[in-house]
């Protein structure tokens, strides 16, 4: 979607990860985060999440998840 420099509004992570493929404006780079076992476990505790997921929206990422 594009819209002009006096809309502001926040994207959703389909939205942004889109744009940034089409080479169109985003509102933020899109976030990822790659870690180890221990580091999700640590991450999960501490923010509560249930899981992996749970955990990438509680952060505000724009994960981007491999179904093989």
């Amino acid at each position: 979607m594009v819209w002009g420099p006096w809309e502001k509004r926040e994207m959703n992570p389909r939205e942004r990860i889109a744009a940034v493929l089409n080479r169109q404006p985003v509102d933020r780079l899109p976030v990822d985060l790659w870690h180890t076992p221990e580091v999700g476990a640590a991450l999960r505790a501490r923010t509560g999440a249930s899981d992996d997921l749970d955990l990438y929206r509680r952060l505000g990422l724009d994960k981007l998840v491999w179904v093989f």
